[in-house]
């Protein structure tokens, strides 16, 4: 893209190590690159556990804001997703994501409910613990956008 002059503008989506290299964000920003997308899900490790999201939990959040300078330094904005409404979540983890988002370097943030995605491991445990609100497939599908919660929570004694 570079040697042939492309002159587009472009976004990505990346794993949050592509934060590592400043010579892989420098070719990537000199090639038009402007935004890249980064699947960070939370901010705590036990929620990170949750999701499976052993890269992010391997590199530490404390690297998050490292990696978020790192990919700034090379004229290229950050956008970190976050999800809302895994199981492990309290109304006060809630509220310390949402801290997090708003008091640190992200660029740009996107928010999204928790969406148990056919092929994936929360799908098929949903699945098998009956949690899926909508199971008239292919017609439900419509409901598993990201936008609203298309399970119900885990029912726990009260004590």
């Amino acid at each position: 893209m570079v040697e042939r002059k492309l002159n587009k503008w472009w976004f990505c989506q990346a794993s949050l190590n592509f934060g590592d290299d400043d010579e892989v964000v420098s070719w990537a920003s000199r090639a038009g690159c402007k935004m890249v997308f980064l699947g960070l899900e939370a901010e705590q490790v036990d929620t990170l556990e949750e999701v499976h999201k052993q890269l992010n939990i391997n590199r530490g959040v404390d690297y998050y804001s490292h990696a978020f300078r790192r990919i700034n330094r090379a004229g290229v904005a950050a956008l970190g997703a976050f999800i809302f409404g895994m199981d492990g979540d309290t109304s006060d983890k809630l509220q310390q994501r949402a801290d997090y988002m708003v008091h640190h370097e992200i660029d740009v943030m996107q928010t999204t409910f928790l969406t148990p995605l056919p092929g994936t491991r929360v799908f098929n445990r949903y699945h098998e613990e009956q949690r899926l609100l909508f199971t008239n497939f292919p017609r439900d599908w419509n409901h598993y956008d990201m936008t609203r919660a298309v399970w119900r929570l885990i029912s726990y004694p009260r004590r």
